[in-house]
């Protein structure tokens, strides 16, 4: 026994067909009658047949007859009433089985009939535990309750009038057809019509909706079974409908809006709005329950589903089964409409992931911005940048154009914007960098319509401070090609003067001796003027193609051995310190004549002669036996210059024992052999900052551990020496690029860790440190010092930098998935001292107006007066909550968010103006 725990509600579905379809014209039954009957013997016979390809969905009826229909029909027809309801059922069955697309074929099996005598709402209501379904025919009562599908009850009430012509009476062909349209209700199908909308109830657009033909939207003389309600019966199949979830789960993943242009091109900036159709209304609410903008592809995903399934006290739980939806781009509009069987068919092909795209095509052509020209893609900080941009297509008279300077995290900094609806040039400001080279990508974007142009990556630096100074050049005396080279300077353009080279403009750096002076070199003056101030370097240019003296790269750091102790890493490369300055000069060759004297017991040199090496390859290698303060002289001369060497001391203490706590040690760096990028790794140290030193890595700070190794070395590769300084501690590791590259090590296998960060608590620099992980790249994240990036090096924020009351961070590192946590105390770190900071605000402001705070966050921005202000709120785990850009037109401004479904903890609310931004905590309880 098969037995319907729950179906849809009385109160909520009603299916009285004499009100909701017109009358059938008798003329066309009796045809329809004999054709069902001969359908319904043709399945039988198939069914035979094929009951081994399908199962058998099978329920049991029990079917109740009122006693004055039972003798009427008996009388008219000269049948008992069990015969003629056995012949109705046949053809309903047929009906169903008509189609080939179910999974299995139905039996609505007759079980039991009997005649009562009496009001119909007895049948209806009296239980039917050993059947499936019961039926109740009534051609003659009186009494009000509606004829359809009774949910509740299981029960349908098939309530159609006598007629002494059969084909209109209850055991017509029309009724029969409305009977198997109430058993689609029993096995989970919906009213496809209750989504019609009638054209002149639609005042949005006056249009009318037509629905998918189905026996579900029109029966009689139609038993066309539409994909929807083939899929929603073939997911029930033959089991019990317990609960709403056969009808209100089914639906994709998300739900989206596309707009597209002639061309099919995503169409950005499209305003959308969505317009309900209530069940069996038919017609379109004047008012949109929704309103949005799509997205730069032309999109909008759905936070939640508009069709609302779940809602109580609506047809099938779902409250709305239709949606017109309007799009409008600048006065262009266009619509489409949205029902429920198509946004669910959607699920039943693909699945739960799925997703349905509602797609509007409008007969425009989307607009486009190009990027002509940019002054440069490298800049100091506060340096104007000047873009230049053309395009194409309409613009609204009141649009505006932005230069836009999007960071690595996603962040955009609005620089410049102008009025127009055509080709201009943007001149604006570049963001203020601190102690690091940022990248951006620089765009143009428009307002009305929203457009926007191809990315141009450029680099910010910090602004130099110290003065300007002409180095050595670079020269080839083969070619004569030379390139001037500056340091320092405040960043701004530079002209240059040379008297006997040729070059392309004032400014040009680089340029061609003229072959007369290289024919009789003299001294070339080159002058460096920047900002009225000039620098000038005498280059010997008979020198520069001559062998020079041997000269010393660096000084040579002072080293902190123990007895006892082997000299980490790869030794001590010294002759890395020293280097014969020659140019390339055909018949010339270096040889080296190297000595160290006063080294400590139990210390040795390797030494290799290699003709033509610019450096002499000498490593000190072993473990001294003798505690003491040595003094260490190296000579180092080259063959051309025996009466020229280079001298230089340093000393070399070693201690009794280990050193206390971990020495600083540098481990083998993190590299990639596609990229060139390069991370060095160090264990140990007393936890102050670290320098380091690795010529040929091209590295943003002397502090920062991570850069690239130079595409020139990477074409020749030689050995890196990796220096590590901190606290006069130097160490030491020669890393082999190319023998790592050739047989690259296994990725390490033990876990993510994050280890106690990098401080500076005088100026709230900040870096993350790890151990372990696969090798892979790591990103980091902590609220109120950054959302998620992958660059370690950070700044903590001036609000928790100056606060007594700053609480511990929680830092936050991921790879490949996994994410690991580290609580940090900025107190601890800094003795629990407020910190002093150098920083002035400007006159840009943030002020939050009241904290913590629970429901509404309440923020007064000043300073920023006639320019534009992007507001962005984190959570603590740096996802954004909400982002929105105001034109600020007066002194100050009050702007509030909506917090109360958000999750207890910390928030960040970021503001940007431009060249200015500041970022506050909020305490969410």
């Amino acid at each position: 026994m098969m037995k319907l725990v729950y179906q849809k509600p009385l109160s909520l579905v009603k299916s009285d067909h004499f009100n909701l379809f017109p009358t059938i014209k008798p003329d066309t039954m009796n045809y329809r009658f004999l054709s069902s009957v001969l359908i319904a013997f043709c399945i039988t016979i198939l069914t035979n047949y094929t009951a081994y390809a399908k199962p058998i969905w099978k329920f049991r009826v029990v079917v109740a007859v009122e006693k004055q229909t039972a003798d009427f029909y008996q009388s008219m027809l000269t049948k008992d009433i069990s015969q003629i309801v056995r012949d109705q059922m046949t053809t309903v069955n047929a009906n169903f089985n008509s189609s080939s697309n179910f999974n299995g074929i139905y039996n609505f099996e007759v079980d039991s009939i009997y005649v009562f005598d009496g009001p119909a709402t007895t049948e209806i209501f009296r239980p039917h535990p050993n059947y499936t379904y019961a039926v109740v025919i009534d051609g003659f009562s009186v009494n009000s309750q509606g004829g359809g599908w009774l949910g509740d009850q299981q029960v349908i009430y098939h309530k159609w009038q006598w007629s002494t012509d059969f084909a209109s009476g209850p055991f017509g062909p029309g009724a029969t057809d409305g009977l198997t349209h109430e058993f689609g209700h029993a096995r989970g199908a919906v009213d496809i019509y209750g989504l019609r909308v009638e054209g002149s109830k639609n005042p949005v657009n006056n249009q009318t909706f037509e629905p998918v033909n189905s026996i579900m939207n029109y029966p009689y003389g139609n038993i066309v079974w539409d994909e929807y309600t083939t899929n929603l019966l073939n997911s029930t199949a033959d089991g019990p409908i317990v609960g709403d979830k056969w009808v209100t789960e089914p639906f994709p993943g998300s739900i989206t809006i596309k707009t597209v242009d002639a061309q099919r091109k995503a169409l950005p900036g499209v305003s959308v709005e969505l317009y309900p159709v209530e069940w069996f209304s038919y017609s379109v609410t004047s008012t949109p329950i929704f309103h949005t903008t799509t997205t730069t592809g032309g999109l909008y995903q759905f936070a939640s589903n508009p069709f609302q399934p779940t809602a109580i006290n609506y047809p099938w739980h779902i409250r709305y089964g239709n949606f017109l939806i309007k799009a409008t781009y600048n006065s262009t509009v266009a619509y489409t409409w949205m029902p429920l069987y198509d946004v669910q068919n959607t699920y039943f092909k693909n699945g739960v992931g799925s997703v349905y795209t509602a797609e509007i095509q409008l007969p425009v052509n989307a607009p486009t911005i190009s990027i002509s020209s940019i002054n440069a893609t490298s800049f100091y900080s506060g340096f104007p940048i000047q873009v230049a941009f053309t395009t194409a297509g309409d613009f609204d008279q009141t649009n505006n154009f932005s230069l836009v300077l999007v960071d690595n995290n996603n962040n955009s900094f609005y620089v410049a914007s102008t009025g127009g609806n055509s080709a201009g040039t943007l001149i604006g400001i570049v963001p203020t960098v601190s102690s690091t080279e940022i990248t951006y990508k620089a765009r143009v974007v428009s307002s009305k319509p929203y457009a926007q142009s191809e990315d141009i990556l450029i680099t910010v630096k910090p602004k130099p401070t110290s003065p300007l100074t002409v180095l050595p050049p670079t020269y080839d005396c083969q070619t004569g090609a030379i390139t001037f080279n500056t340091s320092g300077g405040d960043g701004s353009p530079i002209t240059y003067s040379a008297p006997g080279i040729t070059r392309a403009s004032l400014n040009s750096n680089s340029g061609i001796v003229e072959l007369q002076l290289r024919n009789d070199p003299k001294i070339i003056p080159i002058t460096a003027t920047q900002n009225g101030n000039s620098a000038t370097y005498n280059f010997e240019l008979k020198t520069a193609c001559s062998p020079q003296p041997p000269r010393l790269t660096k000084p040579i750091p002072d080293q902190f051995l123990s007895t006892g102790q082997a000299i980490p890493g790869s030794g001590f490369p010294i002759g890395l310190y020293f280097v014969d300055p020659s140019p390339a000069i055909p018949g010339y060759y270096t040889n080296w004549y190297f000595s160290i004297q006063g080294m400590p017991p139990g210390l040795y040199v390797f030494a290799k002669d290699e003709v033509g090496a610019r450096n002499p390859i000498r490593v000190i290698f072993g473990t001294p036996t003798t505690a003491g303060v040595y003094l260490v002289t190296v000579r180092a001369a080259t063959s051309a210059f025996p009466d020229k060497p280079v001298i230089a001391t340093f000393t070399i203490t070693v201690s009794d024992g280990p050193n206390p706590g971990s020495p600083l040690a540098l481990l083998p760096p993190t590299y990639d052999c596609q990229t060139g990028a390069i991370t060095f790794n160090t264990s140990g140290g007393d936890g102050s900052p670290i320098t380091y030193w690795a010529p040929g890595i091209t590295r943003a700070s002397p502090n920062s551990n991570t850069g690239i190794i130079e595409q020139e070395l990477r074409n020749d590769p030689k050995p890196i020496p990796i220096q590590a300084t901190q606290n006069g501690q130097t160490v030491t590791y020669v890393f082999d690029f190319k023998a790592y590259c050739a047989n690259p090590p296994q990725p390490p296998t033990t876990a993510l860790t994050l280890l106690a960060p990098t401080y500076a608590c005088s100026t709230g620099a900040f870096h993350f440190n790890t151990s372990g992980g696969d090798g892979s790249t790591i990103e980091y994240m902590a609220a109120g010092i950054t959302g998620w990036t992958t660059n370690p090096d950070q700044f903590v924020d001036k609000e928790s930098r100056t606060a007594s009351d700053v609480q511990p961070f929680v830092l936050m590192a991921r790879q490949s998935g996994v994410t690991t946590t580290y609580v940090w105390n900025l107190k601890t770190a800094c003795g629990r001292a407020r910190v002093a900071t150098t920083e002035t605000a400007g006159a840009f402001s943030l002020k939050l107006l009241g904290n913590p705070v629970s429901d509404v966050l309440t923020v007064a921005i000043s300073g920023a007066e006639g320019h534009a202000v992007q507001l962005q709120l984190f959570d603590m785990r740096g996802r954004l909550i909400e982002e929105r850009l105001i034109n600020q037109e007066s002194a100050n401004d009050i702007q509030q968010f909506r917090i109360d479904q958000v999750a207890s903890g910390y928030l960040l609310l970021r503001a940007s103006n431009g060249p200015e931004n500041q970022t506050i905590k909020i305490i969410k309880p």
